[in-house]
């Protein structure tokens, strides 16, 4: 499942445009989420790539409850609101326990996709210089 709140993932009609700005994509208008075989990877990432290259992917593999947790969480959420995509993300995360449980919500400002990124990253390599990381 690809999660895109508030997001407006649009597709590639071949793999030519994924380098090409001017391309013509096709809106897909987002539904919030996708089912594979409904995007590919690699589109969606060209898609992200559009922005500039400050594009990172962080895989974390959890327990299948806890997967199953996070889709019914994603099902039942509804849609978030306009630049809600870092915090609705981080809200759902932080929700679903696991390893997440560690997220601490910004006190002033929202959430950010880059203020994400720094929280989900200290999960994947903790600081205090434990051996196993967070991702597991």
């Amino acid at each position: 499942m690809l999660h895109d709140p508030s997001g407006g993932y649009s597709e590639c009609p071949s793999r030519e445009c994924y380098k090409d700005r001017n391309a013509m994509r096709y809106p897909r208008s987002s539904g919030e989420f996708f089912h594979y075989p409904e995007f590919d990877w690699d589109d969606y990432l060209s898609f992200q790539l559009w922005d500039g290259p400050d594009v990172m992917v962080i895989e974390f593999v959890i327990p299948g409850e806890q997967a199953a947790r996070i889709t019914e969480m994603i099902y039942n959420h509804g849609m978030a609101g306009s630049f809600s995509c870092a915090k609705t993300v981080f809200k759902i995360l932080k929700e679903s326990g696991g390893i997440f449980n560690v997220l601490e919500e910004t006190p002033v400002l929202k959430e950010n996709p880059w203020q994400l990124r720094e929280k989900l990253l200290g999960i994947y390599y903790p600081e205090y210089g434990g051996v196993i990381s967070g991702a597991y």
